[in-house]
């Protein structure tokens, strides 16, 4: 049997959706305020690259809770919490490749 891309969301119920959507927005904006606080705090102390210092201490934060998270949906009832841990990690991958800077030169 073919299994095509649109078949695969046939797999997952609203609430599920619902649920990776709303650890995507929550780590999002958690991410956000979280990293302009460390900007602030880090760039007070006059750190070198404070920018990158503040998006991968705010991914190690998000990244402990989502494992956390995930572990504790583990439980009977508590599923859910997986998939927002998922959304949470799904974000946290957004950030790190964030951080990547390609410089592209031609040559004559």
């Amino acid at each position: 049997m073919v299994v095509f891309a649109g078949r695969m969301f046939d797999e997952f119920a609203p609430s599920e959706v619902g649920a990776v959507s709303f650890g995507v927005v929550g780590g999002a904006v958690g991410h956000m305020l979280f990293e302009s606080l460390f900007d602030g705090i880090l760039k007070d102390r006059g750190i070198e690259n404070y920018e990158v210092w503040s998006t991968l201490l705010t991914t190690g934060i998000f990244t402990v809770f989502a494992i956390g998270a995930y572990l504790y949906g583990r439980r009977p009832g508590l599923q859910w919490l997986q998939y927002v841990a998922g959304g949470i990690v799904f974000v946290e991958i957004v950030q790190i490749l964030d951080l990547i800077r390609v410089k592209f030169f031609l040559k004559e």
